[in-house]
């Protein structure tokens, strides 16, 4: 799945037109190095395409493979290139996407339709004789592309447009304080409409097998920062010890790349849905102080009533966020009864712990809870009569148990009196907090306020001043 990448050797004859300074002239380049240079600000498509293509100030490209086309290239790395060498008055990614309209550039996998899409989504440069006619309200069908989706992982790069185009400065203010809240996660804006992809999986990589082994491989299509990012693997027909090793070295390179990725199970919250379910892997249910709501009267009050269950939402999400968990998208669960609640997935940072928020969209009041919600409260608190507990505002939470035990007793806090672990920790300071011990909740609430109301101001007297 992976291949070695590199600059390609072939020249480009006509590059040098779309540069405005000549390369000839090395008097001022030390060591033979070649200096960056610019494209001109009126420089068309031909002028940019033969830049490209230029084998030391060129887009990177892939070296060559039997499944993939000569000048193929990754589009976020062909943005940033074009974003270097062009002033800020042209969009590098609107000049992507008009040289893929002119069919200079076209999908990887032959699909000339596939719009230009900002993240790891390769593409290449067409030569001239393998180019196909355009034939007039004639669609060309691309070449097997359920082939290449299989082969190759391709993600889109979301919460950089700031990267190819200046964007409105965000007011500072918190998300459920304003007066559209934001979207909730990238699946409601993103050009993708799945947001899982799946693909074919070769996991005996290193040859240490000698019979068949392969599987699949479910990832996210979307990467944005401050979102987790999940790749889900499944087999049939292979060894457990042969996909550990698999797993470990994806682990030492992400490391590398200064990504970390840990090993969860594929049902994070265990949510005990049976009477057969594990209690010990039950989540834990850590409500919002009840008294710090009912002091509030109607929360959000000042809000129109229909907006007034995501901003609860942006509100639990803005503690998590807190606590340093990142959202992690995951898809609807399907059913017929239109009253289901949704569910939110976040993990933490470390790795360590996973939250889930549960509502409905009767401003997160279940008024009839089913069986499995009932299993919920009898896993959680032991008891079966109070079924009151899904009604409440809060978190359910739930550890990773694949975090190999010496790593977990190994977060011991420095300095703690009694060698406390760090994700118990984690725990207490998190209930203590959603319980406004020290009234830490209450003050949270003010200072989001407070953030609210020095901003309206600042822009307020922003506004005077251009008056």
């Amino acid at each position: 799945m992976k291949v070695d990448r590199g600059r390609i050797s072939p020249a480009a004859d006509a590059a040098a037109i779309a540069l405005n300074t000549d390369l000839n002239h090395r008097e001022d380049h030390d060591d033979g190095f070649v200096t960056e240079v610019k494209l001109r600000p009126n420089s068309n498509l031909t002028e940019v395409l033969e830049a490209m293509k230029h084998p030391q100030t060129g887009v990177a490209f892939f070296t060559q493979t039997t499944s993939l086309p000569n000048y193929t290239f990754v589009s976020h790395e062909a943005l940033l290139w074009l974003k270097a060498r062009m002033d800020n008055s042209r969009n590098p990614l609107e000049i992507l996407e008009a040289m893929r309209k002119e069919r200079m550039i076209c999908h990887a996998s032959g699909d000339w339709d596939k719009q230009i899409i900002p993240g790891f989504y390769l593409y290449y440069i067409p030569q001239p004789e393998k180019q196909p006619v355009k034939v007039e309200n004639h669609k060309v069908l691309p070449p097997d592309f359920n082939a290449f989706e299989h082969e190759w992982m391709e993600i889109e790069l979301q919460g950089c447009n700031h990267l190819w185009f200046e964007e409105a400065k965000m007011p500072n203010i918190p998300t459920f304080l304003r007066d559209i809240p934001s979207a909730q996660s990238w699946a409601d804006y993103s050009q993708n409409n799945r947001i899982y992809r799946n693909s074919h999986l070769e996991i005996n990589v290193n040859q240490k097998s000698d019979r068949m082994e392969w599987g699949h491989v479910k990832y996210h299509t979307v990467m944005q920062p401050g979102y987790a990012f999940e790749i889900v693997v499944e087999w049939v027909t292979a060894s457990g010890p042969i996909v550990g090793d698999l797993i470990w070295g994806w682990t030492r390179k992400a490391n590398h790349c200064n990504y970390e990725l840990i090993s969860v199970p594929a049902d994070p919250m265990a949510e005990p849905f049976t009477e057969k379910s594990d209690p010990l892997r039950g989540p834990i249910f850590i409500p919002l102080s009840e008294k710090f709501l009912s002091s509030k009267g109607v929360m959000f009050g000042e809000f129109s009533e229909e907006s007034r269950a995501d901003r609860m939402l942006l509100f639990q999400e803005a503690i998590l966020a807190r606590f340093g968990f990142l959202p992690c998208v995951i898809e609807k669960k399907f059913s017929f009864n239109k009253d289901i609640p949704k569910e939110y997935q976040y993990v933490h940072c470390s790795g360590h712990m996973f939250v889930l928020i549960r509502c409905s969209k009767n401003n997160y009041q279940i008024e009839s809870p089913s069986r499995q919600e009932a299993n919920v409260t009898r896993c959680v608190y032991g008891h079966t009569n109070n079924t009151n507990v899904p009604k409440k505002v809060g978190f359910l939470w739930a550890w990773n148990h694949m975090i190999p035990n010496k790593k977990w007793k190994s977060l011991v806090i420095k300095n703690s009196p009694d060698g406390e672990l760090f994700q118990l920790k984690m725990l207490k300071d998190f209930r203590d907090f959603c319980s406004d011990t020290d009234e830490r909740l209450s003050k949270f609430w003010e200072l989001c306020y407070e953030l609210k109301r020095k901003s309206l101001k600042a822009d307020s007297n922003n506004e005077g001043k251009l008056k």
